[in-house]
């Protein structure tokens, strides 16, 4: 028997409910997705359509991310007689380490790095990108922050962040017993810069010194009763490009691995200074990022003025992004036990990373590193 009425599930909760094989999903601001097959072996990909706010509604364009609307559903079978759901977006991010996440929204790129035949896109084959997106992240607004994330665990998107007309940055602070670690260099989530499909150096590059790898798997994507029964163009490429969706994933990677592979444990000691940031490579002056800086009024649409985050709701102008902890000094000692790898949290690829490593000793002396 079917339960007839709709249960609320916030973001990180769950809830029970009993099946007779079917079920409906409501996001608000969509259409309702209803005819849900429950399977426990297969992923599904959802399409969300937005709901129309009668006739005076200015007409949506594609959002600045270039990915279209998704839910993802995983099931995990916990029992013989019991199946949970994990429903998130298509877009989401995966930890080797503990890390701190944070998404700003980016205000007005300069015109040399935006496309001559699309002003509203950003040409990724630019010089010096990595320097523009370090430039417009600073100060600008926080829409979303996920404090603690730790190792082997997955967080999603906001869809409200994938489906806006405003471009967003990603940014990643590794956590340790350091309480001011470096921000890495910024993830602009857009489909081009995270796919790369042109194989650009220079945002290839990017996803080096940010630290992420990023994966893509093509998943099917559920079809209605109504579309069932629709016939299958002979394009085989077409058809299977309708009937499946990319899903993504972020894979946030450590900066440097020691592996111990000596018949005795070992004490490594790593340090970093700081050096003067190579920026006099920028010729624009810097610009101040405000939510509407350079767009057109038309793409602005209601859910980007409304579906912020609660954190952005509380305080819409004052939670902005400054790189904290770019100015201090790394230093860590850290002991490897046989066999084990570390993982180092809080260094900067831009900068001489200096090692010093000695035998793990018990005893009074002081230990002198080779």
């Amino acid at each position: 028997e079917l339960l007839d009425k709709f249960l609320s599930i916030d973001d990180g909760n769950s809830c029970a409910l009993p099946l007779s094989g079917r079920l409906a999903l409501v996001t608000p601001g969509y259409k309702m997705i209803d005819e849900i097959s429950v399977s426990p072996y297969q992923t599904l990909m959802f399409p969300l359509k937005h709901r129309k706010k009668g006739s005076q509604r200015k007409r949506r364009r594609r959002s600045a991310s270039g990915f279209s609307p998704f839910l993802t559903v995983v099931p995990k079978s916990d029992s013989l007689d019991s199946i949970t759901l994990d429903v998130r977006t298509s877009v989401s991010i995966c930890t080797e380490i503990p890390i701190k996440i944070r998404i700003v929204r980016v205000g007005k790129f300069p015109d040399k790095y935006r496309q001559h035949k699309s002003k509203k896109n950003i040409d990724l084959t630019k010089k010096n990108l990595i320097i523009a997106l370090r430039r417009v992240v600073e100060g600008a607004p926080i829409v979303y922050e996920k404090c603690s994330i730790n190792e082997g665990d997955t967080a999603a998107l906001p869809l409200n962040v994938l489906d806006s007309s405003h471009f967003h940055a990603l940014l990643i602070q590794p956590l340790n017993e350091r309480e001011n670690n470096l921000w890495r260099d910024p993830v602009l989530l857009t489909k081009d810069f995270l796919f790369n499909p042109a194989s650009i150096r220079g945002v290839t590059r990017c996803h080096t010194l940010s630290g992420i790898v990023v994966r893509k798997e093509r998943l099917n994507v559920h079809v209605s009763n109504k579309h069932r029964n629709a016939p299958i163009s002979s394009d085989t490429k077409r058809s299977i490009l309708r009937r499946t969706a990319w899903d993504t994933t972020i894979q946030v990677v450590p900066f440097f691995l020691l592996s111990n592979s000596l018949t005795f444990p070992i004490v490594v000691r790593t340090w970093q200074t700081e050096i003067e940031e190579d920026e006099l490579l920028w010729d624009e002056q810097l610009l101040p990022n405000s939510s509407a800086d350079g767009m057109d009024e038309n793409l602005i649409s209601d859910e980007d003025l409304s579906s912020f985050t609660p954190r952005s709701k509380r305080a819409a102008q004052e939670d902005i992004h400054l790189s904290s902890g770019t100015g201090s000094d790394h230093y860590s000692q850290d002991y490897v036990a046989i066999g084990e790898t570390l993982r180092l949290s809080g260094i900067s690829l831009r900068e001489p990373l200096f090692i010093q490593v000695s035998q793990h000793v018990i005893a009074s002396e002081e230990v002198e590193f080779l």
